[in-house]
């Protein structure tokens, strides 16, 4: 299938490992030309390398938190310079740590809030100018199943994952007559290092063996697997095409079932 994005230009964000890497290596895969995005440069530097040593120097990256309205200025501002344009986002970033709001702090709500809900306002905000102008336009947001289905130890993510969707539907319907979409993903178990960080604080605080609780949340999925980044990213991959220009607005799950809502 003849996805139509070779010679796209994509920011990726969280893009050194995990998802985000998976993401960005299918995106480069069908022609596009993706910037990468971290806190950290050595992981990016050495995500970047490999892929242009694969495909053929169509990668580049910016470092920085996106929590702070001048790295997101920054990543908006180096990929015009690096290609001109912007024609798909990934609005992408790592998660709180796991809490029930009684043990939460004032500090937890500043950092969450600026992480997750207001790196994807601002990104979504920077990259609509170029859009508008092509006339054409992805913007997808990574976020959780905990989105439709709380859970009281990860009220932090829930919360303002939860307000990033609303965001999301919102933009979509004044981003839509410009041929740009607007969607946001919720993700399952995906074998990634944050799957396994989270779970050993889990299997630590319950004071359980790291494997067996691993294989316990495994289990709970209908399709008896986590995903892999590759195979989540396919999904992605879709939505970022131009074969997918009729989806927009929506809250997606590709979690293997483990959505328990019908809607």
């Amino acid at each position: 299938m003849d996805l139509k994005i070779k010679n796209k230009v994509a920011i990726v964000c969280g893009s050194s490992k995990g998802i985000g890497f998976a993401i960005a290596k299918e995106l480069v895969k069908e022609g596009a030309y993706v910037m990468l995005n971290s806190r950290n440069e050595f992981e990016a530097n050495k995500a970047s390398k490999e892929l242009n040593i694969s495909y053929n120097s169509r990668a580049a990256f910016t470092c920085g938190d996106l929590s702070e309205y001048s790295t997101c200025k920054n990543l908006v501002n180096s990929t015009i310079e690096k290609w001109g344009t912007i024609d798909i986002l990934i609005n992408n970033t790592g998660g709180p740590p796991p809490k029930n709001f009684l043990d939460t702090s004032e500090e937890d709500w500043d950092k969450c809030f600026k992480n997750i809900l207001m790196s994807s306002i601002r990104l979504s905000k920077l990259v609509t100018p170029y859009m508008i102008k092509n006339n054409w336009g992805r913007i997808i947001t990574i976020g959780s199943t905990l989105m439709k289905e709380p859970s009281a130890e990860m009220v932090l993510s829930c919360t303002m994952r939860s307000a990033m969707v609303s965001y999301m539907k919102s933009i979509s319907y004044v981003l839509a007559p410009h041929g740009i979409t607007v969607n946001t993903v919720s993700t399952g178990g995906v074998n990634t290092d944050r799957l396994t960080s989270l779970f050993t604080k889990i299997a630590r605080d319950e004071e359980v063996d790291l494997t067996k609780k691993l294989s316990e949340a495994a289990a709970s999925i209908p399709v008896k697997r986590f995903a892999s980044p590759e195979e989540f990213a396919q999904g992605i991959l879709f939505l970022a095409s131009a074969n997918s220009s009729y989806i927009t607005g929506e809250c997606m799950a590709i979690d293997g079932g483990l959505t328990k809502s019908a809607f």
